[in-house]
């Protein structure tokens, strides 16, 4: 969430026709002083019970709008798996999004989404009318750096994102079993590196109940920066998601144009973002054939060349442009309505 704001927030900052203010709900990002990150933008403490004023539209980067919402209003629902699945969540956690995603409904002028699977999600089962509801497409939000060149030897697995049970995190005792049988005789198991924003103690909880051989093998990084995360997707074997609901192709396509190799449970969102022969699908009745085709060097160079054309073609400029559009057809609908009114 944190990069799609932050990379989302610079682009429209830097774009000639936005004036941009940022409102956060605290003095503080998890990333930083946002007065500090965003220097040519004005940022507003925003209290939630009040109504933001004196702008032309206000964008929800997720689903939590203010509780008088101004108009217009354009939300971005990143996925529907509060809806899809009802076991990787406490009960209260999923009601809760489920009234977000209500309350979206009943106040969003527009609705972004990044996938057409979501799209379509929101107009099947939320009940929005397909006019509300437009996909921009996401982008590499990682600034490509010089470790992108070739010939750097690649070792490991790296993951991404806190141990989650939404995040399919369970599935990484199963998955390593299935990979180290696919492995070459008498090559040493893969280290697996993991990184997210999970706090030290979560992660702590997690790891502690993954056998110990298991536990040994995998090096948890925490929250890292951009050129950390550049040099482990740079220097990565390959770039392992497991999770089936996640919305987000911002990894997928980082991991891509890092021309590093991509390991990804099978899922809509996911084949949506990348190509069926652009990576190694597992959770599928293939997956030992996906696994054993990682092995092989040249299935694996022509599977990471189609992924990073792909990932080439995903620029945020296109994204920025895509978005403002929204914002002028929510401004105009906006307007329509008052006139109607």
């Amino acid at each position: 969430m944190a990069r799609y704001i932050h990379g989302l927030s610079r682009g429209l900052g830097q774009h000639p026709d936005v004036e941009l203010t940022l409102f956060c709900r605290g003095s503080r990002w998890r990333r930083g002083d946002p007065a500090i990150e965003f220097p040519s933008s004005p940022v507003v403490r925003w209290y939630d019970w009040r109504t933001p004023r004196g702008f032309d539209l206000f964008h929800a980067p997720d689903l939590r709008i203010p509780r008088r919402p101004p108009t217009p209003l354009v939300v971005t629902v990143h996925d529907l798996s509060s809806l899809e699945r009802t076991d990787h969540a406490t009960p209260g956690f999923v009601e809760k999004k489920r009234l977000h995603l209500a309350r979206v409904q009943e106040h969003a002028t527009r609705v972004l989404t990044h996938t057409d699977v979501v799209r379509d999600g929101l107009t099947q089962r939320v009940g929005l009318s397909p006019d509300r509801v437009v996909s921009v497409p996401l982008w590499p939000a990682l600034p490509r750096t010089a470790s992108e060149e070739v010939g750097i030897e690649r070792s490991g697995l790296l993951l991404i994102g806190g141990p989650s049970v939404r995040k399919g995190s369970e599935r990484i005792v199963a998955f390593l079993e299935r990979f180290d049988a696919s492995a070459r005789a008498g090559t040493l198991p893969e280290r697996v590196r993991w990184c997210g924003s999970a706090s030290t103690e979560d992660a702590a909880r997690f790891f502690q109940s993954l056998p110990r051989t298991l536990k040994e093998r995998i090096e948890w990084l925490g929250h890292v920066d951009d050129a950390t995360l550049d040099r482990q997707l740079s220097t990565a074997r390959a770039f392992v998601q497991l999770s089936d609901t996640e919305g987000f192709g911002i990894p997928l396509l980082e991991s891509a144009v890092r021309r590093c190799p991509v390991i990804v449970w099978r899922s809509a969102t996911a084949s949506e973002v990348l190509p069926a022969d652009a990576a190694f699908w597992i959770g599928g009745s293939d997956e030992a054939e996906q696994l054993a085709a990682f092995g092989v060097l040249k299935e694996c160079e022509r599977r990471v060349a189609r992924a990073a054309e792909r990932g080439e073609r995903a620029t945020i400029e296109k994204t920025i442009e895509a978005t403002i559009a929204v914002y002028r057809e929510a401004i105009k609908s906006a307007r329509t309505s008052v006139s109607a009114g």
